[in-house]
């Protein structure tokens, strides 16, 4: 099922293409699947709460949200895209990536 998601100003995109969002300041660079990295004047605090509905979408520290159906890897302190990109999980979100990979797991088995 295709979810689309308001990212600012007139624009909306399907949440199946995005691979990564980073936060730098008050903008955030989205990562497309097929490459196209795209700058939008909107937090990644505003986007996290837009892509929920998405459901596959996890923010591991301040500056980086990932699309799950990209993961290629991960432990307990690291999530491994399939760019072979390596991002750290705060401390503080640790109990928060088992709990959401538990509930991600039981929906991917469902579909």
């Amino acid at each position: 099922m295709e979810t689309i998601v308001h990212i600012g100003g007139r624009k909306r995109i399907a949440s199946q293409e995005v691979v990564l969002l980073l936060a730098e300041q008050n903008y955030t660079r989205i990562f497309f699947r097929n490459g196209m990295v795209l700058m939008v004047a909107t937090t990644l605090k505003t986007l996290e709460e837009r892509f929920k509905v998405a459901g596959s979408f996890f923010r591991p520290n301040r500056t980086a949200m990932l699309n799950m159906q990209f993961m290629s890897a991960c432990n307990n302190h690291t999530i491994t895209i399939n760019n072979n990109q390596t991002f750290k999980i705060s401390r503080r979100r640790q109990s928060g990536f088992t709990n959401f990979q538990h509930s991600f797991h039981q929906k991917s088995i469902l579909s």
